[in-house]
């Protein structure tokens, strides 16, 4: 143990595993700056291997409210003989992150599933899901195998990938039934191995329909850390370079704006980052098509709903959902009561008070009532800028203050600027 780890493992934030003759086998290690990162956001937990170590290494981390990618902990696996490779690993992390490990929902493993019984054993309330990307190369691998010499493997590999990106229950039964008749010995393979664990990477598809592609969104390069692994330093050396790349030194003077209120995400266009792009669109166009909306916002259970979607993004939920599932987007299983759309504290959640979308009465304008039946509600993408400054104020008179200014703000533009798309009389 060089200094680097040593000193962190003195401080709780180091952790090494041993065999009996006291060789190390596992390495894990993390920072104060890292674990604050997984304590901020620990909903959507993501595991990859890196490359270029003459050992095994992985990268964890978490998706943010900005849908970054965030580095948590890193891992090295000398010997996975000892007791396999997840296990060790996943004890670790759960005791180097100290708190808020039974609030994890969705873990991304870069894995094969015959490592599943680890993650099901340690973290067994939370939903596994395999890498597209991981499940292909694995494939591919099996099909070097001898056993498949003379099959057609470029034909299997290819049924494979359709199954992986089908979008039709009946499509994607008919691939599994070319695969079975193509080659039975691989169909065995893909059945035993594959077909247990459908569900995970099934959902990963209709998941990759949200911008969950979140590697290029990642402040971090795995190049990067790949090129520090490559490079012939001993394992303290590494763990410090590795450090250095996860959290970077600030520049001098630097002004940092704290935009982590908790469970907040910053305003409706968080939400739109996590859709894909056409979904977005069609969600935008749902949103300005005021005569659709007033057919459902005519009814007055629907228009008074207080579900805590409906509370996060004043939105009309139910109408909101419908469009979503049209457009193949798992929104309820994915965002129903996820701790990941937290709701403001509750001295922020008086309905009356937060600054909902803005409502016209068609007679009187001067009288904003949200639960008239002759209401309708209208987008002004100019709120978006004072949202965003009310949602990162973490202040709570400074937060008040600000949806005073919204509201007063709202009304102005309704008397005054009848240029404002859709708040002219009878629109």
């Amino acid at each position: 143990m060089g200094l680097t780890l040593k000193n962190l493992g003195d401080e709780g934030y180091a952790e090494v595993l041993t065999d009996g003759d006291g060789v190390n086998r596992v390495v894990s290690f993390t920072s104060p700056a890292l674990v604050k990162n997984f304590n901020i956001y620990p909903e959507v937990v993501q595991i990859r291997e890196l490359r270029g170590a003459p050992y095994m290494v992985y990268h964890f981390s978490v998706i943010d409210r900005e849908l970054v990618n965030q580095t948590v902990m890193f891992s090295f696996v000398l010997d996975h003989g000892v007791c396999g490779v997840f296990a060790p690993v996943i004890q670790s992390f759960k005791r180097l992150m100290q708190n808020r490990v039974d609030e994890i929902e969705t873990v991304f493993i870069d894995s094969s599933p015959t490592e599943c019984h680890a993650f099901r054993q340690e973290l067994p309330w939370a939903r596994l899901l395999f890498y597209q990307s991981g499940v292909l190369q694995q494939v591919e691998d099996q099909l070097d195998d001898d056993s498949f010499v003379h099959c057609d493997k470029k034909s299997l590999f290819q049924h494979v990938h359709s199954a992986l990106t089908a979008h039709d229950r009946s499509a994607y039964l008919q691939v599994l039934e070319e695969i079975a008749s193509s080659s039975p010995p691989f169909w065995s393979v893909v059945n035993e191995t594959w077909m247990p664990y459908a569900e995970q990477w099934a959902e990963h598809l209709r998941l990759s329909q949200l911008t969950f592609g979140v590697d290029e969104r990642a402040p971090f390069s795995v190049e990067t850390y790949e090129a520090v692994l490559r490079t012939d330093e001993n394992l303290d050396v590494c763990a410090k370079k590795l450090l250095e790349v996860a959290v970077p030194p600030k520049p001098p003077g630097e002004v940092v704006c704290k935009r982590d209120f908790p469970g907040q995400p910053d305003d409706i266009q968080a939400l739109l980052r996590l859709l894909s792009e056409p979904v977005a669109e069609r969600l935008l166009e749902h949103l300005q098509d005021t005569p659709q909306m007033t057919e459902v916002l005519t009814s007055l259970p629907g228009r008074k709903c207080y579900c805590a979607f409906n509370r996060q993004w004043r939105l009309p939920c139910h109408h909101l959902m419908r469009v979503a599932r049209l457009a193949y987007i798992p929104l309820p299983s994915l965002l129903k009561d996820s701790r990941w759309l937290e709701q403001w504290p509750a001295e922020y959640s008086d309905v009356g008070h937060v600054a909902e979308t803005v409502v016209v009465e068609e007679e009187d304008e001067s009288e904003l009532d949200f639960m008239s039946p002759n209401a309708k509600l209208m987008k002004i993408d100019l709120q978006l800028q004072n949202i965003q400054e009310m949602v990162v104020s973490s202040d709570a008179d400074k937060f008040k203050r600000r949806q005073r200014e919204l509201r007063d703000l709202e009304s102005r533009w309704l008397k005054e600027d009848g240029s404002v798309p859709g708040t002219s009389r009878g629109s």
